[in-house]
């Protein structure tokens, strides 16, 4: 291997190991004892709504900030304009 694929390949597992990497809990943590399965699935269902009603927050922040560039877009546009 020469020595650019060598630092390709290391810089490419550098990136892979920066996203993604393990988690191990601690003995101190105290995770969640469920007593059946349906306090497990109703437990999931909760989290899925969670990350539902995070997703469509995240999507209207992303709309709102679209509409904010398009009017501060159009506002530089008018005042250079006017400059002219």
């Amino acid at each position: 291997m020469s020595l650019r694929e060598e630092l390709c390949y290391k810089a490419h597992q550098m990136e892979v190991e920066e996203d993604f990497y393990s988690y191990e809990f601690s003995n101190d943590e105290d995770l969640p004892v469920y007593k059946d399965s349906e306090e497990l699935f109703a437990a999931l269902r909760q989290k899925e709504d969670e990350v539902l009603l995070a997703a469509q927050v995240g999507n209207a922040l992303l709309m709102e900030n679209r509409q904010l560039k398009e009017e501060r877009d159009a506002h530089h546009d008018k005042y250079t304009q006017q400059l002219e």
